[in-house]
C-alpha cells in the first residue's frame, strides 16, 4: 500500500508539471560588439534539455561552443577542429571567481521601467541595470555594466528557460569566461551577478543592450579601461521549441577529454 501511494504520488507530480518545463528549446541570437573602432558580428544559439545547456558562438570567423551539465556539475568546452574536450567543475570554477571578486563587493540594481517593446515578434518588458565590480582592495576603481534589458514573459518555451536558469542559480553556476586573466574573471563576475539578477524575473532576454566602462582614475583604471571598455547587443532573431538529441550535451567517444 506504501509503495502504490508513492507511486501515485510521483505520477501526480509528473502529471502535475506543465508541460513547457519538459520542452527543448532553441535560441537564436544576433550579436554586436564594439571597441574603440572595432565592430564584430555574431551568432549566438542556445540549446536546452532539461538541465543542460550548449551555447554556440560564431564569430569573426571563429566558432566555439560550450555545454553547461548542472547534474555532473561540468563546464565543457569543446575544440571541433581539435576534437578535444576541456572539462571544469562548476563549484570549483565558482570558489575561484568568489576569491578573486567575491559577490559580496559586487553591486547590482535591475529596475523595471513600465516601457514594453516587440522583438522576433514577441512582446517584451524594459529593464535597466546597472553592475558594479570592484577590481582593487580599495574599491577605488571598479568594472561597470550598464544598460536595458528586455524580456519577454510569454515567450514560447518560457518555462523550461526559467527551470534552468533557476537551477542554474542554485547551483552557483559560474556565466562568461572560463580562463584564469584576471580582467576576463572580472567581466565574468559582472555577467554571472546580471544574469543572476535577469533569473528574478520570469521571461526570455529576447535583447540586453549593456555599456562596460570602468570607473575610477590613475593607471590602473586606465590600463583596465583600454582593455575592457566597449558594447555589447545581442537580439534574438529566432525561439524555437523542438526535440534535442542528448548527443549534443555529451563529449562525442572519439574526442580527447581532460579535466582542468
Amino acid at each position: 500500500m506504501v509503495r502504490c501511494s508513492r507511486l501515485v504520488i510521483a505520477l501526480f507530480m509528473l502529471l502535475g508539471q506543465p508541460a513547457g518545463v519538459w520542452a527543448d528549446l532553441v535560441i537564436t541570437e544576433r550579436t554586436v560588439s564594439k571597441a574603440g573602432d572595432r565592430s564584430v558580428e555574431g551568432r549566438r544559439s542556445t540549446y536546452i534539455k532539461g538541465t543542460q545547456m550548449r551555447i554556440e558562438l560564431v564569430q569573426d570567423g571563429r566558432s566555439r561552443a560550450t555545454v553547461y551539465d548542472l547534474p555532473d556539475g561540468a563546464i565543457i568546452e569543446l575544440d571541433a577542429k581539435k576534437k578535444q574536450a576541456h572539462v571544469s567543475d562548476v563549484a570549483a570554477r565558482n570558489t575561484q571567481l568568489q576569491k578573486k571578486y567575491p559577490r559580496e563587493r559586487a553591486v547590482t540594481k535591475l529596475t523595471l521601467t513600465g516601457a514594453t517593446n516587440t522583438l522576433a515578434g514577441l512582446s517584451c518588458e524594459e529593464y535597466t541595470f546597472t553592475v558594479l565590480v570592484p577590481l582593487t582592495t580599495d574599491g577605488k576603481t571598479a568594472l561597470t555594466m550598464n544598460g536595458a534589458a528586455c524580456l519577454a514573459p510569454d515567450a514560447a518555451g518560457v518555462a523550461a528557460y526559467q527551470s534552468f536558469t533557476q537551477e542554474a542559480y542554485e547551483r552557483q553556476l559560474v556565466v562568461g569566461y572560463v580562463s584564469d586573466n584576471l580582467l576576463l574573471l572580472a567581466l565574468t563576475r559582472g555577467q554571472t551577478e546580471l544574469y543572476r539578477a535577469l533569473v528574478t524575473r520570469r521571461g526570455i532576454p529576447l535583447r540586453v543592450d549593456m555599456t562596460i566602462g570602468v570607473d575610477g582614475t590613475g593607471m590602473v583604471a586606465g590600463i583596465v579601461r583600454r582593455a575592457l571598455t566597449g558594447t555589447r547587443v545581442s537580439t534574438v532573431t529566432t525561439i524555437d521549441v523542438l526535440p534535442l538529441e542528448e548527443a549534443l550535451f555529451a563529449i562525442p567517444a572519439d574526442w580527447k577529454g581532460d579535466k582542468k
